[in-house]
């Protein structure tokens, strides 16, 4: 679609009243509606998709979300991330450490799968998800800064 609709262009020359041309007036105006309709369309697309984008979360996810602040911060930060999975919306968990896996959850709140950390690298239910497949986008990041480690003197 993206594609589709950098290729548009408005009509370089619009009929004015005087012209002088074999074509009516009229005969334009299907000519430059074929050329604004895939406009119009892009446009409301592009406007029901940031909509889309800018819904709050679930109520199971901010509940999740309050559950993380109620913990003690992490590093790196948790964050719950938008994505697609089978062509539906999921939320990715990644993961805050090498032993603890992430977590995929569908739109309704149900755990998908664990796609990879931990020590198995994933529990296998979610063979076809990848987070490089379609980029996500942050719903949410602790922004708390998490204790530093003690130093070994």
């Amino acid at each position: 679609m993206a594609r589709v609709c950098a290729r548009l262009s408005f009509p370089q020359a619009v009929l004015r009243i005087g012209d002088v041309d074999n074509r009516s007036r009229m005969s334009a105006v299907p000519a430059i509606m074929k050329r604004t309709s895939p406009l119009v369309f892009c446009v409301a697309v592009a406007s029901a998709a940031a909509a889309d984008d800018a819904k709050p979360p679930p109520d199971w996810l901010r509940a999740k979300i309050a559950t993380y602040e109620s913990q003690p911060p992490t590093r790196p930060p948790r964050a719950v991330m938008l994505t697609r999975y089978l062509g539906k919306p999921a939320y990715y968990v990644p993961p805050v450490c090498c032993d603890i896996p992430s977590e995929l959850y569908a739109d309704d709140g149900a755990l998908l799968c664990y796609p990879s950390g931990g020590f198995a690298g994933g529990d296998g239910r979610c063979p076809k998800f990848s987070i490089a497949a379609t980029p996500p986008a942050v719903v949410w990041r602790d922004s708390r800064a998490a204790a530093s480690s003690p130093r070994a003197k």
